[in-house]
């Protein structure tokens, strides 16, 4: 029923071209614990510090430490699962050159329609803050987005999915996404998977 453990993270944010290439490295250490309160339930919380060294516009390094941290909880049914998380962390813009520390959340349904087939619905919301901006600029806001997916298992290796997201970004400062602040991305993903016994 209960798990607990510890990862370490690095992350490499680079955005080129801007006003000067924008360039964040992060480094977190994360404590984790899931607890099961059933086998289709389970709830996990993790937790730790995170150091960033950003470089931006040609500015000075700058370099800080900031608290991460966050929960989910996972459901598991015959055919339908639903996922719910919230976390606080350094993440990509979505949108701004360079990374910013976002506070977001995110919820999924998931559903299998066939023995191949499954299909996915989901929403998120993101309170971006860009580590280290220009005085001058007010480089915080917050997106917004909902997406839907179809999955099909192609043989017994190969996965093909079919994904699209409708993104919202608000972010007063910023010329290019206040005037355009509506996004559509359409992907579509090929993977394959295969594994191999290492031994008895």
């Amino acid at each position: 029923m209960h798990y607990i453990g510890a990862t370490y993270q690095y992350q490499n944010f680079l955005a080129y071209p801007t006003i000067g290439q924008s360039e964040t490295t992060a480094h977190s250490v994360y404590l984790f614990y899931t607890l099961y309160l059933k086998p289709t339930v389970s709830i996990s919380l993790f937790g730790g510090p995170q150091y960033s060294q950003t470089q931006q516009f040609g500015l000075p390094t700058t370099t800080g430490w900031s608290p991460a941290g966050g929960a989910s909880m996972g459901w598991q049914g015959r055919l339908t699962s639903f996922a719910l998380s919230a976390s606080r962390a350094i993440n990509d813009s979505g949108g701004l050159a360079g990374a910013v520390q976002a506070i977001s959340g995110n919820a999924s349904v998931r559903r299998q329609l066939t023995r191949n087939l499954s299909a996915s619905v989901g929403g998120s919301y993101a309170d971006n803050n860009m580590l280290d901006p220009l005085s001058t600029l007010n480089t915080s806001g917050h997106t917004v987005s909902g997406n839907a997916s179809v999955q099909r298992q192609v043989g017994e290796h190969f996965n093909l999915q079919l994904q699209y997201m409708h993104l919202h970004q608000s972010y007063g400062d910023v010329v290019v996404l206040s005037a355009v602040p509506n996004r559509d991305r359409v992907a579509v993903n090929i993977s394959y998977q295969f594994s191999r016994p290492l031994g008895r």
